[in-house]
């Protein structure tokens, strides 16, 4: 868990490109619970490693997308890959980050930029092939189905949470969520 906070600073630098507010995102993101809730409870040993991998892939595809070096992308396929190992919710949020990521840089032109993404979803899944193929062959899609429906999740839950601007779930003031509301 604590591996994730260098990890949430160097992505929050490269995003943010000043320090002072890389390092003001990385406290707020420390302090909230969900940030580091998640990491401990049921499942966090997968879920932790998976967050700081993540976390790690979005920083390194970030730098490739910067730099155009292919050795930054592999990093980011790599640690996408191990995100996917650990936990595939979060590789499912880490590839909808990539294609968000590159909404917000735009920086590559349209074709170099859809062949990027496709090279790392895809170099993503042929890390995971080794895992993926032997569930299938074992057991077919149940497993990730059964996946699917377990954790609790409420919709109607997350969309109260999101009008009530309450996903920091803070105990008494709400102050990170009203300087988040504010940011936004």
């Amino acid at each position: 868990n604590l591996m994730a906070i260098p990890v949430v600073y160097l992505l929050t630098k490269s995003l943010l490109k000043k320090e002072t507010s890389a390092l003001l995102a990385t406290a707020f993101w420390t302090l909230c619970l969900p940030s580091y809730k998640w990491l401990i409870m049921g499942g966090g040993v997968t879920r932790s490693l998976a967050y700081t991998a993540s976390f790690a892939s979005l920083y390194f595809f970030i730098y490739s997308l910067e730099t155009s070096k292919k050795k930054h992308l592999l990093f980011a396929i790599l640690l996408g890959g191990i995100t996917g190992l650990s936990h595939l919710e979060i590789f499912w949020v880490l590839c909808l980050s990539i294609f968000v990521l590159w909404i917000y840089y735009k920086k590559t032109p349209l074709p170099l930029a859809i062949r990027d993404i496709a090279i790392f979803y895809l170099g993503c899944i042929l890390v995971m092939s080794p895992y993926l193929i032997t569930v299938f062959s074992y057991h077919g899609v149940s497993p990730f189905l059964a996946g699917l429906g377990t954790g609790g999740f409420d919709m109607i839950k997350q969309v109260f949470n999101l009008i009530l601007f309450n996903f920091t779930e803070e105990f008494v003031f709400t102050g990170i969520a009203a300087l988040a509301l504010i940011g936004f």
